[in-house]
């Protein structure tokens, strides 16, 4: 064998030798690789949809024993609004003041604020202007990204305002936060679509 032959295959080789190291650590790199959320705090799609299913599910399981019915009804606790109903909401609850008054606050600290996540929940209504709506928790704006659910509660003429339950929503309607809606004849009082807000 003469010396170019020979000089010919170390070089084949350690051309060889040389492609299998670059792919190696290639391979090695991508198995190493974190994926984390974007620097704009966007989660992936598959974190936003159990974020989402979260959230609905959340709403879903308050509403089933009434207590979404009875948050939104929760009108003249004097920690909340003041001694006398007032049709205008002047404040928010806490993620702290809402866990102690409803058993969805409870279940939203322990799902999301319990994990570093901020809610924000709203009650949307229609009113004689239109559609109005108040906050019943406050976290700030929330991000273009935030992840939203809804549940759409029909509240009645025959239920009792919380926590005193010594007046009926139709007595009180006056003087309400959600108005009544709906004609004398029927029996329920409005429909509150229930919007929260998590990222």
């Amino acid at each position: 064998m003469n010396s170019d032959t020979a000089r010919g295959q170390a070089f084949t080789l350690e051309g060889f030798i040389g492609a299998m190291l670059i792919l190696m650590a290639v391979l090695f790199a991508m198995q190493a690789a974190v994926i984390t959320p974007s620097t704009g705090g966007a989660a992936d799609r598959s974190v936003q949809a159990q974020t989402q299913q979260e959230a609905q599910d959340a709403l879903v399981v308050a509403n089933q024993d009434g207590n979404l019915s009875e948050t939104l009804s929760r009108w003249d606790d004097d920690e909340f609004d003041g001694d006398e109903l007032n049709r205008d909401f002047t404040r928010s609850y806490t993620t702290e003041e809402f866990e102690n008054v409803s058993k969805l606050g409870a279940i939203l600290n322990e799902s999301f604020v319990d994990d570093g996540w901020s809610y924000t929940l709203e009650a949307h209504y229609p009113d004689s202007d239109g559609t109005d709506q108040y906050i019943l928790v406050d976290n700030g704006e929330p991000p273009a990204d935030a992840v939203t659910a809804s549940h759409t509660v029909v509240l009645y003429d025959d239920q009792y305002v919380m926590p005193e339950r010594q007046q009926t929503l139709e007595e009180t309607a006056d003087e309400a936060p959600i108005p009544r809606e709906f004609d004398d004849d029927n029996p329920a009082y409005n429909t509150v679509e229930v919007r929260l807000l998590v990222w």
